[in-house]
């Protein structure tokens, strides 16, 4: 049998843990006239019977990999990759149905107790063998203990990493390492703390130093943004958001820890306040989290996290 024709050679760009988001990659490619398709996979749980998705994957045609992988880096990280848990259905209810007959005869906790005496005596027996010797085997090596999960991907196919998530032995996402202009040093980190976005890190000057660090609220919108010469010494311009909308601006001109001018914006986006700082106005200090408004959040800013069970 004839290999497939270069033309019919598809590549797997990248899998997702929800339909929904490579739905969405899969419109962007098309508005950019790249044919993708979307894979879904199946697994089936032990003794459930049952098939649960595991996941989908987006495959391009070959000569529009290199293309699609580009357009793909300036799309947002998706949620959370790997293997989805279905959740547990709650047990059935049944009614309570009185028994009819003779009473059943209990077994003898004999055995069960007699097992019991003779795994505590040879676990003595090995204690004591152990200390004879002068030494004590650990209960578990070093190498038992699980550690964190790393995936590189090369998305251009030049030999260099582009791309590094980490995760938890239990797949949450912790990390991540962009590498976007594929000059071989990272450009972007984003760091996730208990599912939530927290951190972004970026290089500005391409030297392979992270100068600018972006904090985000509850709501994985920006809260603040700090910016460092050369990604050291003190902040030299920081601007404030409120629920993802331009605040203030504050720069420190003269390195010294403190911030000199104030730049107040409205909602619209108009300039309505300029005007230098003291050393000891409040603006110095770390920004705290104002109170949330009251209402429901538009869907956009809405936490990845699921709500909690009612």
């Amino acid at each position: 049998m004839d290999p497939p024709s270069p033309a019919l050679a598809r590549r797997t760009l990248r899998t997702y843990a929800r339909r929904e988001d490579a739905t969405q990659a899969q419109s962007s490619l098309a508005d950019h006239a790249i044919e993708a398709r979307i894979e879904e996979h199946f697994y089936t749980p032990p003794g459930s019977g049952k098939r649960i998705s595991g996941g989908c994957s987006l495959t391009v045609p070959l000569e529009q990999a290199a293309a699609a992988a580009r357009l793909l880096l300036k799309m947002p990280p998706s949620e959370t990759a790997g293997t989805p848990q279905a959740p547990a259905e709650p047990p059935s209810r049944r009614p309570m149905r009185r028994q009819i007959g003779p009473r059943p005869r209990q077994k003898s906790s004999l055995p069960i107790i007699f097992i019991a005496v003779a795994c505590s005596a040879l676990g003595l027996f090995w204690v004591v063998r152990q200390a004879m010797r002068g030494k004590l085997t650990p209960a578990a090596a070093s190498g038992d203990i699980p550690e964190n999960i790393l995936v590189r991907e090369d998305l251009n196919w030049d030999g260099d990493i582009d791309t590094i998530r980490e995760y938890t032995p239990g797949g949450a996402q912790l990390s991540m390492l962009e590498d976007r202009d594929f000059d071989g040093k990272m450009d972007l980190r984003w760091i996730w703390q208990r599912g939530q976005l927290i951190y972004r890190d970026r290089d500005l000057d391409r030297d392979g130093t992270m100068d600018e660090r972006t904090t985000f609220d509850g709501y994985n919108e920006p809260f603040y943004v700090d910016l460092r010469r050369s990604g050291k010494g003190p902040v030299v311009r920081r601007r404030v958001y409120r629920e993802g909308v331009l605040w203030k601006i504050l720069e420190d001109r003269d390195a010294d820890t403190h911030f000199d001018g104030l730049q107040e914006f409205t909602t619209e986006g108009v300039l309505c306040r300029d005007e230098a700082l003291p050393k000891d106005s409040p603006e110095n200090g770390v920004p705290q989290p104002e109170a949330l408004p009251k209402g429901i959040p538009r869907a956009s800013a809405l936490p990845l996290a699921p709500p909690p069970p009612r």
